[in-house]
Formats: C-alpha cells, structure tokens, sequence
C-alpha cells in the first residue's frame, strides 16, 4: 500500500518551482523594457515645446486640466509593456496604483481614466488627431510620418 506521507513536501517544491518561474517572468519583462527609450507626445499644436516628468503626471493624474492656452488636456494610454514603463517611470507609481487612483477618482469626482487604445500606432493617430491629447510611445515609433502628426516632448529611458 502507498502512502502520501511524501505530499506535503512535494507540495512545498511544486510551490517554490512556481515562485520562481513567476518571479523569472517578472524579472524578464522588467529587463524587456529595460534600454529602451519611451516618448510622451502632444498634438503638434499644443502649446507646449518641453514637460517635466512632473508636469506629465499632473496632465495624466487630471490634476491639472487644461494646457496653457486654457484647452483641455485629453489623456491617451495603451497596454503593456511601454504603460508598465510609462506609469512606474514617468508617473512614480504602480500600474495598481495607478489603477486604484482612477477608479476612486472615478468613484468620488466622475471623472473618467485616461482613453485606453492598444498599440503606438493607435496612440499616435489619437494625438494627431486630438486636438489637447497627449500620449507615451516607444521612441521606435516616432517615425517621420509620426513626427509630422505629433511633438515629443519628453524623452526617457526605462
């Protein structure tokens, strides 16, 4: 007759196999994105030339409103990787913070989360033709055909 006295520890490595295939998958993204340079862009008639990080998160956080000229600020984000870089880099947060942040600001002021598109392409035709949208890209796609829609006006590498 077989017993399962051996299942508790055979558990136990099961387990800490799976700790460590998830945190080698978290540690692979991390290093994806790692080297690469990220854009934030604006329509090309925004008034503004440069952001500072700083500026980028109040736009993105709804903190501040409205560009100098007193138009809207529309924000614009996409999935992945580059948001993943974008809001730990740019923005000093966790994606589930940021999160966490729209959906009580949702909750208490109404207020609706930046627009949510997929890829760079999508980011770039949104800014291009929003008149006030900024957006974050991979520098990669800043093309000249981009560059002709929309202005980066903050570079980093994440």
């Amino acid at each position: 007759m077989r017993t399962t006295t051996h299942l508790p520890g055979y558990r136990v490595c099961v387990a800490a196999v799976a700790l460590l295939l998830v945190q080698a998958w978290l540690d692979s993204s991390q290093t994806a994105l790692a080297g690469r340079e990220l854009v934030v862009i604006v329509h090309k008639a925004s008034p503004a030339a440069t952001l500072t990080a700083a500026q980028v998160k109040a736009y993105y956080l709804k903190k501040q409103a409205a560009w100098s000229d007193g138009s809207k600020v529309r924000p614009v984000q996409q999935s992945g990787d580059v948001r993943d870089g974008f809001v730990k880099r740019t923005l000093g947060m966790s994606t589930t913070d940021f999160e966490r942040y729209w959906l009580e600001l949702k909750y208490s002021a109404a207020e609706s989360p930046p627009k949510q598109v997929e890829s760079d392409e999508d980011v770039i035709r949104f800014v291009g033709t929003m008149k006030g949208a900024i957006g974050f890209i991979d520098a990669a796609s800043l093309d000249s055909g981009a560059q002709a829609k929309v202005k980066a006006v903050l570079r980093a590498t994440y």
